[in-house]
């Protein structure tokens, strides 16, 4: 059987484990630390499937985000309780906080912010090697 047949709720049970409070995913990863599955004829995040899984489709217009404040900044966490619904603006405001503990800088000042298409980035943070991006 492919992997594409076994329904995505298996397969995100079968790939990941207990980690604290965090569901972490141990498969396929992109180079930013997300978790990354097919479902529904498609290559997404499995954060993204796994909110699909437990609480329905994502709205049009919104992301899906890891909540910080849950302590969560695991980009790989498929915690239902962890993700939540927000629209893309609020997804890339978010965006700076997380990850940033262990190496203590300011990427809120916008004069050493840029501005990629794919999104608003601190050139400390891109510069940080990817598993210190994503702790």
């Amino acid at each position: 059987m492919s992997p594409a047949a076994i329904p995505v709720a298996e397969r995100l049970a079968a790939r990941s484990v207990r980690v604290g409070d965090c569901l972490r995913w141990t498969g396929a990863h992109n180079e930013l630390g997300y978790g990354k599955i097919k479902h529904n004829g498609r290559k997404v995040g499995v954060h993204v499937a796994a909110y699909e899984v437990s609480t329905g489709p994502v709205p049009a217009g919104f992301d899906v985000d890891h909540v910080a404040e849950l302590g969560c900044s695991w980009r790989d966490c498929i915690e239902p309780g962890h993700l939540e619904a927000i629209s893309h603006g609020d997804n890339l405001r978010r965006s700076p906080l997380v990850g940033h503990r262990e190496i203590p800088h300011d990427c809120s000042d916008t004069r050493t912010r840029y501005i990629r298409r794919d999104g608003e980035f601190c050139p400390t943070c891109t510069a940080l090697p990817s598993v210190a991006r994503i702790l």
